[in-house]
This record gives C-alpha cells, sequence and structure tokens, in this order.
C-alpha cells in the first residue's frame, strides 16, 4: 500500500508543480501590472509554461498550459472572475495554447537532445577510459570481463556473454559471462556457430536483436531454455577484426522485453569495435609471450645440447686419441724402437765385421720403411688424401676399398657423377660413413654392406648405409644408449648443426638402414648419373689442403 501511494505521489507531483508554476505566473503579473504601463499579453504564463517544459516534460508542460488558459479566461480576459468569453476571446486563449503547446514541445525536444548528447559524451569518456585500462591490463581474461562489464551496464541489461571463434572446433567458446549460474556455464561453454542469437550474428555478420523471445518467429522455440535463466530479451552483437573477420560475438540479455536506443546501440558498436582491437592486441601479446617463452626455452635447450655435444665430442676426440695412442704403440713405436736398436747394432759391427754392419742396415730401412707406410696409411683413414684432392666421392671408394683389410666388402651405388661441398661438410660426411661402416664391423656380424649416395629433386644430398646384420632397437637404444653405437647421437648433432638430419631404420634381426641427409647449396643440379665410373673422379671439395712455402719433404715421400 505504502509502495503504490509512493508511486501516485511520484506521478502526479510533475502536474502539481506544473499547476503551482501557473498560479506563481499569474500572481507575479497581479503584482506588477499596476507598476508598469503595459505588458505583452500573458508573457508571464508563457514563463512558467517553459519553465515547465523544461523541468517536468512535455505532458506536464501541455497541463500547464490548459491551467494557464482557465486562469487567464478568469482572472485575465474582461470581464474578470468570469468565464464569459467573447468568440475574439476564445481566438486569443487557442492561440496561446497552441503557442504555448508548442513551446512546450521545442524545450522539451531540445532538453531530450541536450541530455542525450551529456549522456553520449559521459559514454565516450567511459570508452576512453575503458581503452586506456584494457591497454593496461595485464591479464587476457580480464580485459574480456571488463569489455563485457561495460557492454552490459550501457544498455542496463542483467546479463552478458562474451564468445570468441573456434575455427578449429566450428564453435563459439564462452571467455566472459556476466549473471549467469555454473549450470548455463557448463552447459553453454562452447556452442556451435549457428545456435540461438549468438550464433546467427556470426553467420549473418551483423547484429541480431529480440525485443521478445516468446513472440519473436526465429527464436520462439528457445523460450524454455531462455526462460530458465530469466532472461527474456537479448542482442548480439559481432566483433570484426581488422581484417574483416569474426572473432567473435558480444551478447546482452534483459529480464524485461525491449530493445536498446539507437542511441545505445551506436555506443554499444563502438564498444564491440574497441574490445575487437583490444582482443586483437592482447591476442598478438599472448602469442609473443608464447613464443618468447618457446624460443628462450629452445635457446636453453640448445644451449644444454650444444654443452652435451661438446662433452661428447670431447669424449669421442679423447677415445680416438687413444686409440691413436694404442695403435701408434702397438705398431709405430715397436717398429721405430727395432729401427734403433738395428741402427746401433749396425754402428757397433761396422769396424769389427761390415757385413753384419750392413745387413743390420738393410734390416733398419726396412722397419723405416714400414714405419713410413704404416704413418701414411694411417693418415689416409683418418682424412684421406683424396678427400682434400678428388672430393667427397672419391674419398668414399678408397674408404669402400680400405674397409676390405676389416673383412667387410662395401658395395658402393653412386646415383651422382660429382658434389660440390665445402670442406667441413665432406669432412664431416666421411667421418660419418666411415663411423657407420664401423659399427657394421663391430655390431652387425656381417661381411657386407651398401653405401648409396644420391641427390634428390629438393638439392638434398643423401647417403645410405645398409646392412642386413643383427639390427637393433633405435627406440631402447635412445634411452638406453648401447655401447659402441653411441656415435649416431654424435652424427645426428653435428649434421644438424649444418641444417642436416640422420634417420635410422632397424629392427632386431632385421639389419639396419642409416640415412643421412645434407642440403646443398649448388643450384642447378641436374648431374643424376648412375654407377659413376671408377675412374678420373671429377668433384671436388671448395678448399684445398694447403702446403707452406717452407715445409720441406722427407727424400722418401713419393706425394
Amino acid at each position: 500500500m505504502r509502495f503504490a501511494v509512493r508511486e501516485t505521489i511520484l506521478l502526479i507531483r510533475p502536474y502539481l508543480f506544473a499547476a503551482f508554476t501557473v498560479f506563481l505566473a499569474a500572481a507575479v503579473k497581479v503584482f506588477i501590472q499596476p507598476y508598469i504601463s503595459t505588458s505583452p499579453p500573458f508573457i508571464t504564463f508563457l514563463v512558467a509554461i517553459m519553465f515547465t517544459a523544461w523541468k517536468w516534460g512535455f505532458l506536464p508542460a501541455c497541463f500547464a498550459t490548459l491551467v494557464a488558459a482557465i486562469v487567464i479566461g478568469y482572472w485575465v480576459i474582461p470581464p474578470l472572475d468570469s468565464f464569459y468569453l467573447r468568440p475574439a476571446d476564445v481566438g486569443t486563449l487557442m492561440i496561446f495554447a497552441l503557442v504555448g503547446i508548442a513551446m512546450a514541445y521545442f524545450i522539451h525536444r531540445q532538453e531530450q537532445e541536450r541530455r542525450q548528447a551529456v549522456t553520449f559524451e559521459g559514454q565516450l569518456r567511459r570508452l576512453h577510459k575503458l581503452s586506456t585500462r584494457l591497454l593496461a591490463e595485464e591479464q587476457f581474461e580480464a580485459v574480456l570481463h571488463r569489455v563485457l562489464a561495460a557492454a552490459v551496464e550501457l544498455p542496463k541489461a542483467d546479463k552478458g556473454t562474451l564468445q570468441l571463434c573456434e575455427p578449429n572446433a566450428n564453435a563459439l567458446e564462452m571467455v566472459a559471462q556476466i549473471g549467469f549460474d555454473d549450470e548455463f556455464l557448463h552447459q553453454f561453454q562452447r556452442v556451435p556457430l549457428d545456435f540461438a542469437t549468438c550464433g546467427a550474428a556470426y553467420q549473418r555478420q551483423q547484429r541480431v536483436v529480440v525485443a521478445d523471445i516468446a513472440t519473436d518467429a526465429e527464436f520462439a522455440r528457445l523460450r524454455p531454455l531462455y526462460s530458465k535463466h530469466e532472461v527474456v530479451s537479448a542482442q548480439s552483437t559481432p566483433l570484426f577484426g581488422g581484417d574483416g573477420e569474426v572473432l567473435g560475438v558480444l551478447t546482452t540479455y534483459g529480464r524485461d522485453p525491449g530493445v536498446p536506443s539507437d542511441e545505445q546501440l551506436r555506443i554499444l558498436d563502438l564498444y564491440a569495435d574497441q574490445a575487437a582491437r583490444i582482443i586483437e592486441v592482447k591476442r598478438r601479446e599472448r602469442e609473443w609471450r608464447s613464443n618468447k617463452r618457446d624460443l628462450e626455452s629452445q635457446v636453453v635447450r640448445g644451449e644444454q645440447k650444444l654443452r652435451d655435444l661438446a662433452g661428447e665430442l670431447e669424449l669421442t676426440e679423447d677415445r680416438e686419441r687413444r686409440a691413436l695412442a694404442s695403435e701408434l704403440h702397438d705398431y709405430l713405436t715397436q717398429l721405430l724402437t727395432l729401427g734403433h736398436i738395428k741402427l746401433k747394432l749396425a754402428q757397433r759391427f761396422l769396424g769389427p765385421s761390415p757385413g753384419q754392419s750392413e745387413r743390420y742396415m738393410e734390416e733398419t730401412a726396412d722397419a723405416l720403411q714400414r714405419s713410413l707406410e704404416y704413418a701414411r696409411t694411417l693418415m689416409a683413414e683418418l682424412v684421406p688424401p683424396e678427400l682434400h684432392e678428388s672430393g667427397l666421392i672419391a674419398a668414399i671408394r678408397w674408404l669402400a676399398r680400405h674397409m676390405e683389410k676389416d673383412g667387410l666388402t662395401v658395395d658402393l651405388r653412386l646415383n651422382a657423377e660429382s658434389v660440390d661441398l665445402p670442406e667441413d661438410q665432406a669432412v664431416l660426411l666421411y667421418k660419418c660413413v666411415r663411423e657407420l661402416l664401423i659399427n657394421v664391423v663391430k655390431h652387425a656380424g656381417v661381411s657386407h654392406a651398401t653405401v648409396a649416395l644420391t641427390v634428390d629433386p629438393r638439392q638434398r644430398l643423401l647417403i645410405i648405409v645398409e646392412d642386413r646384420g643383427r639390427g637393433y632397437d633405435p627406440a631402447s637404444e635412445r634411452k638406453a644408449p648401447v655401447a659402441g653405437h653411441f656415435g649416431l647421437a654424435s652424427i645426428r648433432e653435428r649434421l644438424a648443426a649444418m641444417a642436416g638430419w640422420l634417420r635410422e631404420e632397424s629392427a632386431i634381426g632385421n639389419g639396419t638402414t642409416i640415412t643421412l641427409g645434407l642440403p646443398i647449396a649448388q643450384a642447378g643440379f641436374e648431374r643424376l648419373l648412375h654407377a659413376a665410373s671408377s675412374g678420373g673422379p671429377t668433384d671436388r671439395v671448395q678448399s684445398k689442403r694447403a702446403e707452406s712455402a717452407d715445409q720441406e719433404r722427407l727424400p722418401f715421400d713419393t706425394h
């Protein structure tokens, strides 16, 4: 009851004030009339009507015009204190009423436009303030929630959702919401691109406004669903990216029927456009941060790989030094020691027995000759002269012949006549092939292997080393490297440093196939001849071994 009385008072208050303003105007006219000789007719009443229109609106101003006409007819137009009016007086009152109503209308319209301008200015300020806050916001989710909160507040809505498009899932995913419960979130976290008003706005790429779900021909079928969540009206506005693609949809919901005003929708468009720009910026920032983290992680992993590779290279070099030292000690050192002993004996018997001394000298020369041959063979095994003088293919041919001393027959399938490679790449590939063939000798348990070399149409040099031996399990070996096979990791890392790769195919009992790949820079490579002839190889590395000008040759050096 108290609420009804209060509503009634609020309703009639403008009209009471309108009547009071008219009577005040009449009192002012009566009070000032004796002091002036003449006055514009009805001026105080027109002022009262203007004030009422400005303060209370058009209808109270019309009521004030009616009251003013009654007062003028009774107290102002002779005969006074009477409603007797001549036709001319009636015409005067009608003109007064028309002027008053016209003034009330124009003043009311002007005041409405002024208030709208003030509201628009305030909303623009809020938009600028919101944009500043959004740009300063660090968390992407907080940005989305701020955008949605501003959009919901603008048309005085009750609830709202912000959904972004997931093209891979062909759906709209909710990233922010206001006013809904957990059940709604669970049910509509991700919806199809053609679902409800949001899907319609996305498909049509234009705003969809529904004043009343129950009476709308298109969405009335969803009334039970909307009613369950106290939704009666809705509007969905698509968010366009800089490239014209729809990023998502911003939707506001109301408990009562109705649509936002045109002014509110214009401001909402500004909000939506600003939100789309901010979302794009924040997405790029998030991608940039993610890429930065990935890059930092890759750098850390790369540094760790480099440390591991450096350690492995050091171990490999130490192993090779030990093997070389062992070779030198077991054979070359003994030959030189034997030559030294024979030379001492030759000196001892030089006077007493020249024949015996000559025999010792011959044996010394033989020991030195064998030492020289061994040293040359050892150097050729490490880096054969053919590699520098004739190129990688010639070096692989030499290596295939040399592996016969270890009981391994190598079948060569060299489908390229020549390859031009930098020296570091040629040396690396030669050492990789040598390492793989040594692994065949040590672990495959076979006496035959195949080495194939070709250049594919993508200008990639491929070297395939294959055997039909014992094989192994690559996955198990990566977890726990088998002794002797650890060289594959070193080969893989060294090739990766030159943009190359290693691919291993093996199974226990089914042999092993290792493919080495390396892109080559030579453009227009078309020389893919099968079974290159064994005589006169023409490939060269791009840098040759240099000899110092003051380097002395041994008298027995035939190279």
